[in-house]
């Protein structure tokens, strides 16, 4: 055999024998970037986790009941702007104020 007939030989069945192994990391570098992607992508707004009558009133509760220096996410009753929502989507003045 010579250097020519190596080479072609050599060439058709490397690829071959490594195609496998090319999809096992493939499909390893995809499962890694979905995972990278899944940690800077911001959690999908479901809605109030706490459903009441009165937010507002619950929302007050809440924040009076829990312990100095612990935070209560106006976002557990629904309140607050949503992430598709600007700054003014709450207005400070209601309808019916005087200016």
């Amino acid at each position: 055999m010579d250097i020519r007939q190596y080479r072609q030989h050599t060439e058709t069945n490397a690829s071959d024998e490594a195609a496998p192994r090319q999809r096992a990391l493939r499909k390893l570098a995809g499962l890694f970037r979905a995972k990278i992607r899944s940690w800077f992508t911001p959690p999908a707004y479901d809605g109030p986790i706490i459903s009441c009558s009165d937010p507002e009133e619950a929302y007050r509760q809440a924040c009076l009941s829990a312990p100095p220096f612990c935070y209560v996410s106006p976002a557990l009753y629904g309140l607050g702007p949503t992430a598709g929502e600007g700054k003014d989507a709450h207005p400070a003045t209601q309808p019916g104020d005087e200016a």
